[in-house]
């Protein structure tokens, strides 16, 4: 019989094609085979996310936490539904306890710049942060992109803009950059070309990502609304 890490992988992958009834059968056989497995809670945490119980799935990560506190990836996603709160300082401490546990993780690193990014007061250390990741990758498309958002916390849409730009040369698919742009253009009035350049991504791929569904999903409701308008 499958153990629980692999009731559980399978189980996430089910969830990538949609096929939620069938991952959430196999995220309860997984929790069944063992109660304290942190790669079921985990699991359960994503199908949660899925649902919309945003706080069930907070709790299944802590959970994960609680059970393997090396666990990257559960910290991450705590980081990211506490900034989405904006409960920043704890998206900070979680975004700072994945950096203690793999220095080297990239998104880690991407996680604590974005929940600085937020303040203003939070700002300098922000790009301080940033400056020391661009020097370590600087053919980084997720650092590109994650210079863009600073800059657009700060104001500086020609900086944005730039690093958005030198994002998608070294990943056209990015739809934090796209996204970072096509917003650019919508808050300057140009949501046709803010609809073009999400068209022009889906038109690109015969994959698009979900992030990717739900961006262009946001752009056509905009330009329905402006036509009613």
């Amino acid at each position: 019989p499958k153990n629980a890490p692999a009731l559980a992988l399978e189980a996430r992958l089910l969830l990538a094609e949609n096929r939620y009834d069938d991952a959430a059968a196999l995220v309860n056989t997984a929790l069944q085979a063992d109660p304290r497995s942190p790669h079921a809670h985990f699991a359960l945490a994503k199908l949660q996310l899925v649902k919309g119980a945003v706080e069930d799935a907070r709790k299944s990560f802590v959970e994960v936490l609680n059970i393997d506190p090396s666990r990257t990836d559960a910290q991450l996603e705590l980081s990211r539904l506490h900034l989405a709160r904006r409960e920043i300082d704890t998206a900070i401490s979680y975004a700072q306890a994945a950096i203690k546990n793999d220095d080297d993780n990239i998104e880690a690193r991407g996680a604590l710049i974005r929940a600085l990014s937020v303040r203003p007061e939070d700002l300098p250390r922000a790009d301080f942060e940033l400056k020391t990741l661009l020097t370590r990758y600087p053919n980084s498309p997720e650092v590109q992109s994650m210079f863009g958002v600073v800059a657009l916390q700060r104001g500086d849409k020609a900086q944005a803009t730039r690093a958005f730009e030198r994002a998608l040369v070294l990943d056209p698919d990015l739809v934090e950059a796209v996204a970072g742009l096509a917003a650019m253009d919508a808050e300057a009035g140009r949501f046709a070309a803010a609809r073009a350049r999400v068209e022009a991504r889906l038109q690109a791929t015969s994959e698009p990502t979900a992030e990717l569904l739900l961006l262009a999903s946001k752009v056509y409701v905009a330009n329905r609304q402006l036509d009613k308008a």
